[in-house]
């Protein structure tokens, strides 16, 4: 199994600290979901599951680290 995941994420970009930041964001939607009773916060988290894994999955290497550059100038900033 271990190598089966190994040669599946081959040349994959794979997890950065967006994708890091984004769980963060899911969880914390999830959670006020449920709190809150708002499928709208449900939608949204499940939406940006999608995208995290697009990009975890994504062979584009060079948009997806552009995107993590942006990510980080920004965050810099605070």
């Amino acid at each position: 199994m271990r190598r089966f995941l190994e040669r599946m994420m081959a040349g994959r970009y794979g997890a950065d600290s967006l994708n890091r930041f984004l769980n963060i964001v899911i969880l914390v939607l999830l959670i006020l979901s449920l709190v809150l009773q708002r499928r709208l916060l449900y939608l949204i988290a499940l939406i940006l599951v999608f995208y995290t894994l697009f990009r975890s999955m994504s062979r584009n290497i060079y948009a997806r680290r552009a995107e993590d550059d942006r990510f980080q100038h920004l965050i810099g900033r605070f």
